[in-house]
């Protein structure tokens, strides 16, 4: 079976019910074919069916009569809807249309210097953007998507397979949404350069190919047996001059972009063929049947996904329907025609089946079961309340209009807008006399101006015949209109047949129309000729403003309705890649970028957009006619989502402390957006990223501190609180048990089928509450008490909790399949996707990455597609980028000792130190380095030290024969290392203090030197120490010496074109609240010769005007009157280059901030001398002027935040803040631009190539990680064009794109690595996990400190034993003494300074005086 045909200028895309049914069954010949005269089983059933497909389509012709009529009737002699229609069509789009991917508005051309962007493709994405509250939405029951840099990724939760859509402009990927009748696809980006827009794409056509690649369907020619052939019970032909017709399936021509109208014609006759060849039930096959019964017991989606089948043609499950709510064989199982089973007809392509008794879908209000509502009879009947399976709710699916009864209301209403009509015409009739009294005095003084100016000679006759030729040329535009609308007309007629007639119809229109607007050329211009010499200046004074005006409106009308509908492409399988319809563009709807998007689930053409900083703009769209209704400013600060709310007009958004509630309203003066912020009155002020509201209106929220609000209007009505256990649903609102949450609550959900509202937050709980108590929660306002508890129903933790996974989620958002039966779970901590099923209950990992922006990458030489990374996120990574999806292998994660460690730099441990080249040492914040090895089960880590107390910034192995690894701290101390072997790895040396910030420092391969990027915009090199020849035994504190240079570089001058532009930017208006897109440079008017001579005096002023504005603003900032911004000039990135040419002296290039913004400077150190550390320290260096030149320019005002040179050499790769790389080849100034990450968050950090620089992994801030494969002619186009000669972009385009090298895939298998038990890999020393573990440098001065304490105590311990000694001696010759007879000494004799003691006695009495006072 085949899908039912789309009528013409349907925009919903809706099949008509005549369509469905269509007529009687015909011959080739085209007779009606009689089968009353058979009595075989055949014709019996085809009377059954033709029964039921005749009243079928009586009923729709009746009810398309009684439309027709009403509507006639309430619209007779009434020319009002007239005048709407025609005012509507000046902006209506055809449904149809579609924009070309290969037109110049969606490929801006390159620059002068920039190479083909198809150099570059992007091939692995494995990171996904935690920042983002709301990163995933579902696309179907088994498919979802979600954001990661430049892309939006699908992947299939069932086979994992991925498939990518790349944005369009240069600044990322900012919100997506599917509209609710999942059929098309919003993507809002954001952009660097100018105004981003938000992309609709035609998702139904992405869900056919989808379709075709899961069923590994081929597009092969199917064979459908015409009337009179008899069936065997296989199927087989048994019949001996049956004729076969033989066509394409439906998914094969669209697939082929042939779905069009004369297509669907073959498969309607196709189709009403098969539905008269149900003979019996013996037409269908025994593994048919079993198929049918066995697809038929599942009843929801996720069961159906699960019932199995036997393999035929590559089908093995059966597929859910959603139109039908019914489990079916997958198309083409059963066999070309279909299967009668138990009365009903299954269909051969999978779709909706039906009642072989016709009569049964007669009258769908007498239906009372949701299955056969939906199940059988849904081509004609819709069940209109899907959450009750028996009642009154089945209805025909286009009921007739309503009678209209208005006609009293109509009366009234006309009386009084006919008196209103009159009193706004005598207002305005007012107004407009002052009006034209104004404008007339203008013209006035504008033609006094011009006479005065052809007076003196400066208009003369180029004026006169330049004015000649622009009348001449508008008269000719006007012509140019009239056959574009008539060009237009017989285009929209193409577009609805797409055949070749309709073309060629509208190309001899096209040829009437110029064929006119020669013949009346001559008199045109003779007209005007006339006019300008009877003193036109006055008229044409008058009428310029307005007649450019609609000649701008005239051509861009023109321009769309010419636009013929596009060739559709698909998914394509080889590399998951995207290419869908775009169907719609809307523009100018914000400044920098959107943080959120959503369709109207009320109006099908209403979109809602919201805009990021800087200006935060709310966008109202009618997008199907890419008209912006309204525009507001949403808040001063950040907004995190808009979401429609369940009536029509409403909207809500949340973002930094606040939530604002707005509605659609009709004023006098128009539609316009009303918003109310949400007062918090006594609750705290919070941050609402989560929300949902309630069936009577009220608004449920999250907030930071773990509580629910409950908002009534624009107040908080209450606090909701969590109630002790066991307590009844009066003792709840008291005693409470504390916040429904430990921690900020992001997610809000709503279960409308059992009463309950669901949250979850940073605790990583999800809890299920009732609605009933949260509706009849009320605030104690007497005692100021707004806390209210509520009991919990239920709880679930995400994930369970175990010894993998330690850490519990951080919920901050939960996406809910269509089915309902899946929830996807996006934790930020732990940096992963949960799969919930709601039913079992169980928790399964989808895929993992860095929850925080990725630092640094390392591609390994010895393993292809090996690929190792560190994240802010305190993990290492290791990948294999060769495989197509699931390339993350294993990770090392911080324990809950280091909770909050993030790991900040990486790099690969030389040949010499590990000649396999699988180790690596990674930085991290609390200022440790870890030395890990992969191995086939993981990470071992070797090594652990401590060398700063703060942050390393950056760490870097020195080459191959210096054997030394540098870090760099947030204390701008540099820290030496001696690597030699795997078994010792890294041996402290010592360090040096840098009394200046430091950006940055990169090794000199060559000499073993460090060269240092200064934040007082030097550079520093630092000559490497010999480890030998250091002194460390008391401490790691050494000197070096150094060269100190400033480099001296020319101010940029700008381009012609840059000025343009920023003259042109400045001109621009602020904000376009009409949301219509400017004229394009295509559709401005030609200029002649005299107009280019009067436009180059334009621009010769506004030159000089530009500067002598520059000229006041410098006056003004040397008086001290103006306040500018004073950027600082500093170093950013400085690394070392090879000499070019027989220059063998190494060379410097460089970038920064303030006078080194813009350029790619270069400079040498050849004849600088360096200084002595012993003679001159660091902290009284002078700086050496060095000359420096620039080597290329860079984008202004953007920041470079990565620089470094190709393994090879053949590239200077440079990563900026706005999230894209330059690869500038280093022979040459040209570059070549791609866009990887996003252009607000996505600073480029690490950019790593292979060995033959054939493909780069960039890491960035945005939590990316994306792998580029580069061209393997893409050098030999940049030395082409550094040489001068033509290239032609297109053709080197296409040969770059056919050269790209594709990834060999391998597996971990083959790379044989050895497990962490093998032998000869063990750990040096254990983990450093105290956050208080003294650093490197504090350990050996706290035990210098600990060894000279210990001398001080052993030497007061010999002092007090001499004393000692000295009493004992003193006692023995106090007893010898009293023991002799003669010449014995009295105590007097024996005191040795009588004074001394005296004096000493009279000291410490006055101590005791002091100390008693």
């Amino acid at each position: 079976m085949l899908p039912p045909r789309e009528p013409a200028g349907d925009a919903d895309g809706e099949a008509s019910p005549t369509s469905r049914f269509g007529g009687a069954a015909t011959t080739e010949g085209g007779d009606e074919t009689n089968t009353e005269g058979d009595d075989s089983p055949s014709d019996k059933v085809v009377r059954r069916q033709m029964v039921h497909r005749q009243a079928s389509k009586e009923i729709i012709e009746g009810i398309r009569r009684k439309r027709s009529t009403s509507i006639q009737s309430s619209t007779h002699d009434d020319d009002a809807q007239d005048k709407i229609d025609a005012e509507e069509a000046r902006w209506r789009i055809p449904a149809s249309f579609f924009y070309d991917p290969s037109s110049p508005e969606l490929n801006p051309p390159l620059e002068d210097r920039e190479l083909p962007r198809q150099g570059t493709r992007a091939a692995r994405f494995m990171g996904f953007d935690f920042s983002r509250i709301n990163n995933a939405v579902w696309t179907s029951n088994e498919e979802f998507a979600y954001i990661t840099g430049h892309v939006v990724c699908f992947m299939n939760i069932h086979t994992r397979q991925r498939r990518f859509l790349h944005g369009r402009d240069n600044g990322g990927i900012g919100a997506v949404a599917m509209s609710p009748d999942m059929t098309y696809f919003a993507v809002a980006e954001r952009s660097i350069t100018s105004q981003p827009n938000v992309y609709i794409y035609s998702f139904k056509t992405m869900r056919q190919t989808d379709a075709l690649i899961g069923q590994s369907q081929t597009c092969d020619l199917h064979a459908y047996k015409k009337r009179g052939a008899s069936v065997d019970r296989h199927g087989a032909d048994s019949g001996s001059g049956a004729s076969l017709v033989r066509v394409r399936s439906p998914s094969c021509l669209a697939m082929d972009g042939e779905n069009d109208t004369l297509g669907n014609e073959t498969f309607l006759e196709v189709q009403e063929e098969i539905e008269e060849e149900i003979v019996s039930e013996d037409l269908c096959s025994a593994l048919g049947i079993y198929a049918v019964h066995r697809c038929s017991a599942p009843r929801a989606g996720h069961t159906c996904a699960k019932a199995y089948l036997p393999p035929s043609a590559g089908q093995t499950r059966c597929r859910w329907n959603d139109r039908c709510m019914r489990c079916l064989p997958p198309p083409l199982y059963l066999n070309d025609t279909g299967c009668n089973v138990d009365g009903v007809f299954f269909r051969a392509d999978g779709s909706c089946p039906y009642p072989v008794q016709g009569d049964v879908c007669n009258a769908c209000a007498e239906i009372y079961l949701q299955e056969v509502c939906l199940g059988l009879c849904s081509d004609l009947c819709i069940w209109t309340n899907l959450s009750r399976f028996r009642g009154v709710f089945c209805t025909l699916r286009d009921p007739p209009p309503p009678p209209d009864q208005t006609m009293l209301l109509r009366i009234l209403m006309i009386g009084g807008g006919v008196i209103g009509f009159f009193v706004l015409v005598y207002a305005c009739r007012v107004l407009c006399r002052g009006v034209l009294a104004a404008r007339e005095k203008a013209k006035q003084q504008r033609l006094k101006e011009l006479q005065s100016r052809a007076k003196k000679g400066k208009l003369g006759a180029a004026k006169s015949m330049t004015t000649t030729r622009r009348v001449a040329t508008r008269s000719e535009t006007a012509l140019d209109m009239q056959a574009a609308e008539g060009a237009a007309s017989a285009g929209r007629t193409s577009m609805s047949l797409h055949s070749a007639g309709s073309m060629a119809s509208l190309e001899s229109r096209q040829d009437e129309a110029g064929t006119a607007q020669r013949s009346k050329r001559a008199s045109v211009a003779s007209a005007a000729s006339e006019q300008i010499e009877e003193g036109g200046l006055r008229s044409l004074a008058e009428s310029v403003q307005e007649e450019e005006e609609e000649e701008f409106m005239m051509k861009e009308k023109a321009l769309r309705m010419l636009k013929a509908p596009t060739e559709l492409t698909h998914w394509t399988t080889a590399e998951g890649k995207i290419e869908v319809a775009l169907y719609r563009i809307l523009r100018k709807g914000t400044m920098r970028g959107y943080a959120s998007v959503a369709f109207s689930p009320h109006n099908k053409n209403h979109l809602a957009a919201l805009g990021c900083a800087p200006d935060y703009l709310l966008s109202v769209w009618d997008w199907r006619n890419e008209r912006l209704l309204l525009k507001c400013k949403a808040y001063g600060q950040d907004v995190f989502s808009i979401r429609w709310g369940q009536f029509p007009g409403m909207l809500t958004s949340v973002g930094v402390g606040h939530i604002r509630f707005w509605k659609m309203a009709t004023t006098f003066t128009g539609l316009k957006l009303q918003g109310a912020l949400g007062k918090f009155g006594a609750s705290e002020l919070s941050d609402i990223s989560g929300f949902v509201e309630l069936p009577d209106g009220k608004v449920v929220s999250g907030t930071e501190y773990g509580k629910l609000l409950v908002w009534e209007g624009v107040f908080v009505k209450v606090e909701l609180m969590r109630a002790k256990e066991g307590t009844s649903a009066q003792e709840a609102a008291t005693n409470l048990a504390g916040s429904p949450h430990a921690g900020a609550i992001d997610v809000i959900l709503s279960d409308k089928e059992n009463g309950l509202v669901i949250s979850g937050g940073d605790d990583g709980f999800l809890r299920w509450w009732p609605i009933d108590e949260i509706d009849s929660a009320e605030a104690d306002y007497d005692n100021g008490i707004l806390e209210y508890g509520i009991r919990m129903r239920k709880e679930v933790r995400i994930p369970p909790s175990s010894e993998q996974h330690i850490y519990p989620a951080h919920i901050q958002h939960v996406a809910i399949c269509p089915d309902g039966e899946t929830w996807l779970v996006q934790d930020s901590r732990n940096g992963m996707v949960w799969l919930y099923d709601i039913a079992s209950t169980n928790c399964n990992m989808v895929f993992s990455c860095h929850s925080k922006q990725v630092t640094g990458t390392v591609v390994s030489s010895s393993y292809s597609g090996l690929m190792m990374s560190c994240g802010m996120d305190g993990t290492v990574r290791a990948f294999n980028v060769s495989q197509a999806w699931d390339n993350e292998l294993f990770r090392d994660a911080r324990p809950l000792a280091n909770a909050g460690v993030g790991a900040t730099c990486i790099d690969a441990t030389p040949e010499l130190v590990d000649p396999s080249k699988r180790t690596v040492c990674v930085g991290y914040t609390d200022g440790t380095i870890r030395a890990f090895t992969a191995c086939a089960d993981g990470f071992l880590q070797l090594q652990a030290l401590k060398p700063h107390k703060c942050m390393v910034k950056q760490l870097k192995y020195s080459g191959e024969d210096a054997g030394l690894m540098a870090t760099l701290g947030e204390d701008n101390s540099v820290f030496f290392f001696q690597v030699q072997m795997l078994s010792e790895h890294a041996i402290p040396v010592g360090f040096v203090s840098i009394p200046s910030t430091v950006n940055f420092f990169a090794w000199d391969d060559t000499s073993g030197n460090v060269l240092l990027s200064l934040g007082d915009g030097s550079l520093l090199v630092l000559k490497s120490p010999i480890p030998e020849s250091v002194d460390n035994t008391e401490s790691y504190d050494i000197s070096v010496n150094y060269i100190s240079v400033m480099p001296d570089v020319p101010e940029i001058e700008d381009s012609d074109d840059e000025e343009e532009d920023e003259e042109d930017a400045e001109e621009a208006p602020e904000g376009e609240g009409d949301g219509e897109a400017s004229p394009t440079a295509e559709e401005q008017p030609a200029e002649t010769e005299g107009e280019a001579d009067v436009d180059e005096e334009g621009k010769k002023k506004k030159k000089k005007k530009k500067k002598e504005k520059e000229q006041k603003a410098k006056d003004e900032d040397e008086d001290g009157e103006g306040q500018k911004e004073v950027i600082v000039t500093s170093v950013s990135r400085a690394i070392y280059i090879p000499g070019e040419g027989d220059d063998s002296e190494r060379r410097i290039i460089f970038t920064g901030t303030g006078k080194y913004s813009g350029g790619l400077w270069e400079c040498s150190l050849f004849g600088i001398q360096e200084s002595r550390a012993a003679e001159v320290p660091l902290s009284e260096r002078i700086s050496t002027q060095l000359p420096g030149m620039l080597r290329s320019k860079l984008p202004k005002n953007i920041n470079v935040t990565h620089l470094s040179l190709s393994p090879a050499g053949n590239w200077i790769i440079v990563g900026f803040a706005d999230g894209r790389i330059w690869l500038v080849p280093r022979m040459s100034g040209c570059f070549l631009c791609a866009n990887v990450s996003d252009g607000i968050s996505g600073a480029v950090n690490s950019v790593q190539m292979n060995d033959d620089e054939s493909m780069m992994v960039v890491a960035a801030g945005d939590g990316s990680l994306v792998t580029l494969l580069v061209s393997e002619e893409l050098l030999n186009v940049a030395h082409l064009k550094a040489e001068g000669a033509e290239v032609n972009m297109e053709e080197a385009g296409d040969q770059l794109q056919q050269s790209i090298p594709e990834l060999p895939e391998t597996s971990m298998e083959g790379w044989s690595l050895p497990p962490k038990e093998a032998p000869g890999v063990m750990a040096i020393n254990p983990d450093i996990t105290d956050p208080e573990q003294y650093s490197i440098q504090d350990a050996k001065l706290k035990a210098e400190e600990d060894s000279a304490k210990a001398a001080a105590e052993l030497k007061k311990l010999r002092v007090r034993e001499r004393i000692s000694e000295i009493r004992e001696e003193l006692v023995d010759l106090q007893v010898k003494n009293s023991q002799l007879v003669e010449a014995q000494l009295v105590g007097s004799d024996m005191v040795v300074d009588q004074e001394y003691i005296n004096h000493l006695r009279e000291d410490m009495e006055n101590q005791i005086e002091q100390a008693s006072a």
